[in-house]
C-alpha cells in the first residue's frame, strides 16, 4: 500500500553525498601511499619502512592524544587551490574544516583543528570522485597565523575516469510508452565521456519515473551497476529497466462527509479504466489539498487489491474549519502603510458555495469589498462569482468614490486564466478644486492571466502576463462610448547562479467619443516603485491648466533590472525604467539607480535609490516595495 500526503516543501542545505547505487563497485588496488596513516591492525599484504614524512605524521598524532585541551584563537581560514566552479564547491562542501570555520567560535582547540585537517585528503577524495576524479594528488599544510588558522589544500585532480561501456535500456512493455522513450533520449550517458555520477543518478530516476508514472507499477531495475576502475581510467555502467505490465485506475473513492459526494467527485479529472497515472493522482491531491475544503488528503493506492489491473483509490479527507479569518499588514512608498482584514465562509452550503469579505486600508485607497462563489466545471479552479465594492481610491490628483457591481465567469483557457465579466461602474471624483462630477458606466469586458515561474517568492525563470479588455456604449447606460485596453509583462531571466535579469513592459489605449466624461479610473497614469521609479505614485501623466494629473489615453512604459545576491539572502540591484502616460506624441520620463534586495519568506523586499532625470529639478527618491516579482 501507498499512502501520500500534502506536505508543505521546506527549503534547506546539507553537505552533499557523493550518490546511492543499488551497486557501486570501484576497484582499487591497495596502496599505502593512499593511506599516509594506516590504523593498527590494517595491512596491504606487504611492509615498507616508514619515512620521514610518516613520522612526522605519527608524532603529530601522538601530541594530539597526548596533550590536553589546547585552546587557540578564533579563525581557520581555508585555501583551495588548483580545482574550479563545481569541483570547487563540492570540496568546500565535503570539508568538515570549512564546516567547522563557518561556525565562528569563539574558541577552538588545536586538537580538533589538527583532526579535521588531517581528515581532509580523504575528504577532498571523496568530493572528487562523483565526478570522475579517482586519483588526485593534494598537498595539504596547516599553519598558525595571528588571528588563528590558515589551511590550504593545492589540489591536482588528475586524469579523469572515462565512461568506457553504458548499456542503458529499457525492457518490457514500457519501452514504446512516449514518455520512457523521452527519458531514454534524454540520458546523458554516453561512452567515452567523463564518468559523472550526477548522470548515472539522473539517469537512473528519469527512467523508473517514467515507466512507474505511465502505469507500470511493477516496475523494477534488473541491473543497476556503476563499475570503477581506478587504475585504469574506466568505468562501466549498467541501467537495464524491466517495466513489467501497464495498471489502469479502477474506482476513486472520497471519503468525508460536508460536501455532496456527486460534487466532491467533480474534482476527479481521471475516469475508471484510464491508464494509471501519478501525476493524475498527484493533481487530485493538490485540487483537493487548495480548495480550502479540507485540512488534510491522503491517497491511499493498493496494487494488490487490483482486479484486472484495476487499482482502486481511497482518499482520506479531514474538514477545515468552515471560517477563516484573514490579517494583513504592509508598507510600501507607493501606498504608504496598508491594512487588510478579511473573513472566508469556506462551505454555505454542501454544494461549495463560498463567501469572501474584506477590507482593505491605506493611505491611498479604502476598500470594502465581498463576492459570493459558486463552482462550476473544473471544481477546483473555475467558478463563477457575484460581486461588490465600494472605496475611496486617490488616482493621479483626483479623489474618486466608487461603486462597482458585476458578475464574472473565471475559469482556464488556453493556458491562460479567463475572466469575462459584466460591471456597472459609478464613480465620483474631482480633480484638486474643480468641481465634484458623477460618471455612470455599464460595459462587459474580458481579461487573461498567465504566471509561470519556478519558485512564486523568487523566480530566477518565468514570466506573467496580464491582458484586459473592456468598453461600454452610450445608447446602453453608460455616459459615453468608450473601448479600453491594457496589457502588462514581465519576465525573469537567470544570469548566473545567484544573479537575475528582470524585465517589464505595459501599455495601453482608450478611445472615446468624449474623452473628459471617462473617470479618472478609465485613464492611465504610471509612476512609482512598481513601474518608473524616481517618480511619486501615478505622477505620470497630462496635467491641466491647475497643474493637477488627471490622466492620459495613452500609456507606453518598460524598464530593465539586474540583481544579485552577494551574501546568503542580501543583495543588490541596478535599474532603468521610463514610461509616459499621454494624449498625443509621448513624452517619456526616464530614471535609474541602485537597490538593496533581502529574499524573505514574504517575497522581495526592495529599497531603491532612484534619481528621476526628467522629473522637476532632477529629483531623487528613496522607494520600498515588498513581495514576488510576477
Amino acid at each position: 500500500m501507498v499512502r501520500t500526503r500534502i506536505k508543505r516543501a521546506l527549503h534547506y542545505h546539507e553537505r552533499p553525498n557523493t550518490s546511492t547505487f543499488d551497486t557501486l563497485r570501484i576497484n582499487m588496488p591497495c596502496r599505502r601511499s593512499d593511506y599516509p596513516l594506516l590504523a593498527a591492525g590494517h595491512s596491504c599484504g606487504a611492509r615498507r619502512k616508514l619515512s620521514g614524512m610518516d613520522w612526522r605524521r605519527l608524532s603529530l598524532v601522538a601530541c594530539m592524544l597526548a596533550s590536553g585541551p589546547v585552546w587557540a584563537l578564533a579563525g581557520v581560514t581555508v585555501e583551495i587551490n588548483g580545482v574550479h566552479g563545481e569541483l570547487a564547491d563540492n570540496v568546500r562542501a565535503f570539508l568538515s574544516i570549512v564546516a567547522h570555520g563557518e561556525k565562528g567560535e569563539a574558541q577552538v582547540s588545536v586538537r580538533t583543528v589538527q583532526r579535521l585537517h588531517l581528515q581532509a585528503t580523504d575528504e577532498i577524495r571523496q568530493a572528487l570522485q562523483p565526478f570522475g576524479y579517482y586519483s588526485p594528488r593534494i598537498r595539504a599544510t596547516l599553519k598558525r597565523t595571528e588571528d588563528g588558522w590558515r589551511a590550504r589544500y593545492r589540489i591536482a585532480p588528475g586524469p579523469p575516469t572515462i565512461v568506457r561501456r553504458a548499456v542503458v535500456r529499457v525492457d518490457g512493455g514500457g519501452q514504446d510508452e512516449p514518455a520512457v522513450r523521452a527519458a531514454l533520449a534524454s540520458v546523458e550517458i554516453k561512452r567515452g565521456t567523463r564518468l559523472q555520477h550526477s548522470q548515472y543518478d539522473a539517469a537512473k530516476k528519469a527512467l523508473y519515473d517514467a515507466a512507474y508514472n505511465a502505469g507500470y507499477l511493477n516496475t523494477h531495475y534488473q541491473r543497476s551497476e556503476l563499475l570503477v576502475k581506478p587504475e585504469q581510467r574506466r568505468a562501466e555502467i549498467y541501467l537495464i529497466l524491466k517495466t513489467g505490465q501497464k495498471y489502469y485506475f479502477g474506482p476513486v473513492t472520497i471519503e468525508q462527509g460536508i460536501l455532496k459526494p456527486e460534487f466532491v467527485q467533480r474534482f476527479v479529472q481521471f475516469e475508471p479504466g484510464e491508464p494509471f497515472d501519478t501525476d493524475a493522482l498527484l493533481n487530485l491531491q493538490l485540487a483537493l489539498n487548495d480548495s480550502g475544503y479540507f485540512d488534510l488528503v491522503e491517497l491511499r493506492v493498493n496494487k494488490d487489491k487490483a482486479k484486472n489491473r484495476r487499482v482502486p483509490v481511497k482518499v482520506i479527507t479531514e474538514p477545515s474549519r468552515p471560517r477563516r479569518y484573514i490579517v494583513g499588514l504592509g508598507y510600501g512608498t507607493d501606498t504608504g502603510p496598508r491594512l487588510s482584514l478579511g473573513i472566508e465562509l469556506r462551505r454555505i452550503n454542501r454544494r461549495g458555495h463560498r463567501f469572501r469579505a474584506d477590507l482593505r486600508l491605506s493611505t491611498i485607497r479604502n476598500a470594502l469589498s465581498a463576492q459570493y462563489l459558486i463552482p462550476i466545471k473544473n471544481v477546483a479552479a473555475d467558478s463563477v462569482a457575484f460581486a461588490a465594492t465600494l472605496q475611496q481610491e486617490q488616482i493621479g490628483d483626483a479623489d474618486t468614490e466608487q461603486a462597482i457591481f458585476g458578475i464574472s465567469r473565471n475559469e482556464g483557457w488556453l493556458g491562460f486564466r479567463r475572466s469575462l465579466y459584466f460591471n456597472y461602474h459609478r464613480e465620483y471624483y474631482d480633480f484638486g478644486a474643480g468641481p465634484r462630477r458623477r460618471a455612470d458606466l455599464l460595459f462587459p469586458g474580458i481579461t487573461l492571466t498567465r504566471n509561470r515561474a519556478d519558485d512564486p517568492l523568487y523566480a530566477r525563470h518565468g514570466s506573467s502576463i496580464s491582458l484586459d479588455l473592456h468598453g461600454g456604449d452610450q445608447n446602453l447606460f453608460s455616459d459615453t462610448s468608450f473601448l479600453r485596453t491594457a496589457a502588462e509583462i514581465r519576465w525573469v531571466f537567470p544570469l548566473g547562479k545567484r544573479s537575475r535579469l528582470l524585465l517589464h513592459t505595459e501599455g495601453g489605449a482608450v478611445l472615446a467619443e468624449t474623452f473628459s466624461e471617462l473617470p479618472p479610473s478609465q485613464r492611465f497614469y504610471t509612476g512609482g516603485d512598481r513601474t518608473v521609479r524616481g517618480y511619486g505614485y501615478q505622477d505620470i501623466a497630462p496635467h491641466n491648466s491647475a497643474g493637477d494629473a488627471i490622466g492620459g489615453r495613452y500609456l507606453i512604459a518598460g524598464g530593465a533590472e539586474a540583481d544579485w545576491l552577494f551574501y546568503g539572502n542580501f543583495g543588490a540591484a541596478v535599474f532603468f525604467d521610463a514610461g509616459a502616460a499621454f494624449n498625443g506624441t509621448p513624452d517619456l520620463q526616464r530614471g535609474a539607480g541602485v537597490g538593496l534586495r533581502y529574499r524573505s519568506p514574504i517575497g522581495m523586499i526592495r529599497v531603491d535609490f532612484a534619481h528621476a532625470f526628467d522629473g522637476p529639478n532632477n529629483s531623487f527618491r528613496v522607494q520600498l516595495s515588498i513581495g514576488p516579482d510576477l
